[in-house]
């Protein structure tokens, strides 16, 4: 789980959606304060101070017999600021290929 964490932090702060695709540009308003406060504006890459991606983590835990992985927001308002930006630029999400790893490699400890 700690590897998708990376994923959808390394490919967000690299400005790619889910599906690897460039995030769609900011606002102009947006763009305007970002630079104001001397922020990046390229490439899109949902960051102001860090703390909405440094939030993210991970849990596994058992549900019946099955393994269950969870990534989730440690801060409510976190989480909050991620949905919101989830609506416009799909970033946290796992892309079928990434899903297929996962399980693959839960598949690999549960076998040995």
């Amino acid at each position: 789980m700690a590897r998708a964490k990376r994923q959808i932090s390394t490919r967000t702060n690299e400005g790619r959606d889910v599906n690897e695709q460039p995030f769609k540009p900011y606002a102009d308003s947006t763009k305007k304060q970002k630079i104001r406060t001397k922020r990046q504006t390229a490439p899109v890459n949902l960051t102001q101070t860090g703390a909405m991606l440094a939030s993210i983590t991970t849990r596994t835990r058992i549900e019946g017999e099955q393994p269950v992985g969870e990534i989730y927001f440690l801060s409510a308002k976190q989480g909050t600021k991620a949905a919101y930006n989830n609506e416009t630029r799909k970033f946290f999400a796992l892309s079928d290929k990434q899903l297929e790893e996962i399980q693959r490699a839960i598949d690999e400890v549960l076998l040995k």
